[in-house]
């Protein structure tokens, strides 16, 4: 990002297919922000938690586009102020803790939601690259003695609009 040397991504030089340049007066973004946590450690190691944050960021890193005398170019700037914010919830504990009759299943989740907005950016999905909107996990952990255990996790990322400028928007699909 901050070697000024262009680079041509192929000949097919056009808005969706840019060559990229490098900023050498790119700064460091700058945060501001706070979180606030609840634990509650249960009986038999179960672990429920909540937590918010805000974040003011300054000299937002962006790229942008434009039109020079050969074709077009992305080039990162630092560029206004953004805001994030987010919630997230989880959860660890056994399914035996609810009720003896069930599994001996060890269950791990989370659900976090995000929000972003970008200042220079207009509305709406003006969203910061990258902060993705919503995510979930889920883990489960059998044993069945000391020698066989068993696991596995999902995680899942929504997908959206993001609006990276006036003119130029992105779809992405859930992962």
């Amino acid at each position: 990002n901050l070697i000024p040397r262009l680079f041509r991504i192929d000949n097919n030089n056009n808005p969706l297919n840019p060559d990229r340049q490098g900023n050498p007066a790119l700064r460091p973004e700058k945060a501001w922000g706070g979180d606030l946590a609840y634990e509650a450690f249960l009986a038999q190691g179960a672990v429920l938690g909540a937590s918010v944050y805000l974040r003011k960021i300054r000299d937002l890193k962006r790229e942008i586009l434009t039109q020079n005398g050969s074709g077009w170019l992305t080039t990162p700037v630092n560029d206004g102020t953004a805001l994030a914010r987010g919630i997230e919830l989880e959860a660890k504990f056994d399914l035996q803790q609810l009720a003896a009759s069930l599994p001996k299943l060890g269950v791990r989740a989370s659900l976090a939601r995000n929000w972003s907005s970008v200042d220079k950016v207009p509305a709406p999905d003006n969203r910061m690259a990258g902060h993705i909107a919503m995510s979930a996990n889920l883990g489960l952990d059998y044993q069945r003695n000391s020698q066989v255990s068993l696991g596995g996790d999902f995680n899942f990322q929504g997908g959206g609009a993001t609006r990276s400028s006036a003119f130029l928007s992105a779809l992405s699909g859930p992962k």
